[in-house]
């Protein structure tokens, strides 16, 4: 279960006869444990390479940096899309996977995951994922995304088509 649920602090009731949650020793020990620390700078270099346009190194970054905090899903998530644009969605692959274990109803893993397949050349397991994310997501940019994507796969009118590649001269 380690790296599945998120760290949770409890002290024991007034009577001492029941353990409860204390919310803000939890917040305390998030913003100050040396994997949030640790996972919080590699997430910071990850974005400056980036930024640089070092996409590998970058990707490297993030997975390490998710591998210091596993249920932190938005690291998770901007790990994998790390990974596809590297290219390497098969490593990306493995990450989404694990993170639809922890929240199965989150759209945003939805988006990410048909990404990858997309990424992978996979486009019923891509229709599938587009599906949810278009259904679950609470971005209402991505999910107009999905759809469209939805439909340029369906092939209906309407849909985005991409740009005509040139032929190499």
């Amino acid at each position: 279960i380690q790296g599945l649920l998120a760290p949770l602090v409890f002290r024991f009731s007034e009577n001492g006869l029941m353990l409860i949650e204390d919310r803000q020793l939890t917040q305390k020990f998030r913003e100050t444990s040396h994997e949030i620390v640790r996972a919080r700078s590699l997430r910071a270099e990850a974005e400056r390479l980036i930024d640089s346009g070092e996409v590998r190194r970058a990707a490297e970054l993030y997975q390490r940096a998710f591998l210091s905090a596993p249920y932190d899903i938005d690291l998770g998530l901007a790990a994998a899309e790390a990974q596809v644009r590297s290219g390497q969605p098969d490593r990306a692959l493995e990450m989404v996977s694990r993170l639809r274990f922890q929240d199965p109803e989150r759209g945003s893993i939805a988006c990410t995951m048909a990404a990858v397949q997309r990424a992978l050349k996979n486009p019923s397991a891509e229709q599938a994922s587009l599906r949810l994310c278009a259904d679950r997501d609470s971005d209402e940019a991505r999910r107009r995304q999905a759809q469209s994507r939805l439909r340029e796969l369906s092939g209906q009118p309407g849909a985005a088509t991409p740009p005509p590649v040139a032929a190499p001269s």
